[in-house]
């Protein structure tokens, strides 16, 4: 038995696998194994990978034969092979601080209700030059210093007065999990419905099975370049429909955990945030049946009165309408609504 699994799954990141593996092997902390996956490269990764194979600290390295389409297929693969208590997915274009584990796991083991700790992290550019902190933008966005010390807080809090607003676990690279909440068969047959926001699934969802304890010093390093996935799939639009999806399933948790979640009014703040962020998006990609679901889910329960609701139908088929001034006084109107 280990500690710590580090799944490192990889897709034509060869420029940064050397710094990203080393950053692994090289943690003050040695008690984990290495799980390596590779998502059927075209590049250098391949050559890069094999050099690792025969490392102590490598159980396996795996590679598909044929691209997956989906990098939480690799997650799952890893997950389910992990044997530590705690497991850590160690993204390619990333790479960590020495101390990232030897933090993180003393953390966990110092609170064993957390279901996850992650720590502050440094974006940095390809050529690994700072550009600031994501403590420094959730400060300011929340108008706060909650992320200038550590903190720990109840999982459910998290989501309604954070994680609902933004995405403030900010990558999977620097969040260390309990394994057992993340083999849990359920939870890994709903990952692989995700191609885009699975990552905001998995927080989420581990929010509600526990404590979150965060660490204020940046041990990781997330890289910032014109490949980064999440910028690709803003771009197509997707990622605004899987979003609005990957909220529909928390609501159906929360209501499953705590049947009397939902009559708290404070609910309405951020579902009305969730709206307003991507309403337009969702609807110019031809996504607007995900939206209405949306709505009528929120209806259901009581989130929304049924007015409202049919307000929001109106006006999201209103600005679907290719007329501009149909547009414009539906966006107006509908911010009108989600500013309340």
């Amino acid at each position: 038995m280990v500690k710590v699994t580090v799944v490192i799954p990889n897709y034509n990141h060869s420029d940064y696998l050397i710094q990203r593996i080393d950053s692994v092997l090289n943690q003050t902390f040695q008690d984990f194994e290495v799980l390596i996956f590779d998502d059927a490269s075209t590049d250098r990764s391949l050559d890069i990978l094999n050099t690792y194979k025969t490392h102590p600290k490598v159980s396996q390295l795996i590679v598909n034969p044929k691209n997956s389409g989906s990098p939480f297929i690799q997650w799952r693969k890893g997950i389910e092979l992990a044997k530590g208590e705690f497991v850590w997915i160690a993204e390619t274009d990333d790479f960590a601080e020495p101390n990232f584990l030897e933090e993180t796991v003393n953390i966990l083991i110092s609170n064993p209700e957390s279901s996850l700790v992650y720590t502050d992290a440094r974006i940095v550019d390809e050529k690994g030059f700072s550009l600031g902190f994501w403590s420094e933008s959730k400060n300011l966005f929340f108008e706060t210093e909650r992320w200038s010390k550590n903190y720990h807080a109840k999982g459910i809090d998290e989501i309604i007065n954070y994680l609902f607003y933004k995405v403030t676990i900010n990558n999977a690279s620097s969040v260390l999990f309990k394994s057992k909440y993340l083999k849990e068969p359920q939870f890994l047959n709903q990952l692989l419905k995700f191609k885009n926001v699975g990552d905001l699934f998995t927080y989420l969802k581990m929010s509600l099975n526990g404590n979150i304890s965060y660490f204020h010093l940046p041990l990781n390093n997330y890289r910032k370049h014109s490949q980064n996935v999440t910028l690709k799939n803003k771009k197509n639009g997707i990622i605004y429909k899987e979003r609005l999806q990957c909220y529909l399933h928390i609501m159906e948790e929360m209501e499953f955990s705590n049947q009397s979640i939902f009559k708290d009014k404070s609910l309405k703040k951020p579902f009305r945030f969730i709206i307003k962020k991507n309403v337009f998006q969702t609807i110019n990609f031809n996504h607007s049946q995900i939206l209405i679901n949306f709505v009528t889910t929120l209806n259901f329960y009581k989130i929304i009165s049924k007015v409202e609701l049919i307000s929001y139908i109106v006006l999201f088929k209103l600005y679907k309408w290719n007329h501009l001034k149909s547009k414009q006084i539906s966006r107006r109107l509908i911010k009108l609504m989600t500013n309340r």
